[in-house]
């Protein structure tokens, strides 16, 4: 079938009683969903496990209007912030055989299967746009591109010459301590480590002095 609509991954906040959270679009399998929850005190990430934490219909799989995610014990997620993404599994079944028939069905799947993946892929990173930055990952060869729409949020800045740390301070201050400071990154040779964390920001302590035109990317998962 087509896919005609665009494919956001669900966010709720648990009440402690609601058991059935929708999500509005097709999935292939059950396990092409992921269900993680997110604790308001801690931070802390849990990622939720099929048939135990919750189920999904049989009819909600391949449905083009989508389904339910169940949560079996909805009080243990209260005040949680739940989000429901799409994952699909990337793998390609199709075998079609030299001479055989060309089942529209069959190629119609697959078709959507790729479609998905592109959707999945465009929603963690779309297109860098003012807000975003991409840039070239050396040591692990990928490129890395940061959105604050990952609820990911970071910087490219300009470091002053000759100092050991650089003081990160946030455009708008985070409700708590709780956030999550991600490896840096440096256009020169560098271990760093974090201190002084606060709401309003934190500090990156440098191992080796900051050269001239020095640079660090720096991030943190609220």
């Amino acid at each position: 079938m087509p896919i005609s609509t665009q494919y956001t991954p669900e966010t709720y906040v648990g009440d402690g009683v609601t058991a059935a959270l929708p999500f509005t679009w097709r999935i292939l399998a059950k396990t092409d969903i992921v269900v993680q929850a997110k604790d308001p005190d801690t931070g802390e990430v849990t990622t939720l496990d099929l048939d135990s934490d919750y189920t999904i219909d049989d009819g909600d799989v391949d449905n083009n209007s989508g389904g339910d995610v169940v949560l079996s014990t909805p009080a243990d997620w209260d005040g949680f912030t739940i989000k429901i993404s799409r994952r699909t599994a990337r793998t390609q079944l199709v075998n079609i055989v030299e001479g055989s028939t060309f089942p529209a069905a069959v190629i119609t799947k697959a078709l959507d299967r790729l479609t998905m993946f592109v959707q999945e892929l465009w929603q963690r990173f779309g297109t860098p746009g003012a807000e975003q930055f991409t840039r070239w990952d050396e040591f692990a060869q990928i490129l890395q591109v940061d959105t604050p729409t990952l609820g990911v949020l970071g910087a490219e800045v300009d470091v002053d010459e000759g100092v050991m740390f650089h003081d990160i301070t946030f455009a708008e201050a985070l409700a708590d301590t709780a956030y999550e400071i991600l490896p840096a990154s440096f256009n020169w040779p560098n271990n760093g480590w974090w201190s002084n964390k606060t709401t309003a920001g934190f500090r990156w302590n440098f191992s080796n002095e900051s050269p001239a035109s020095a640079k660090m990317v720096w991030k943190v998962n609220p």
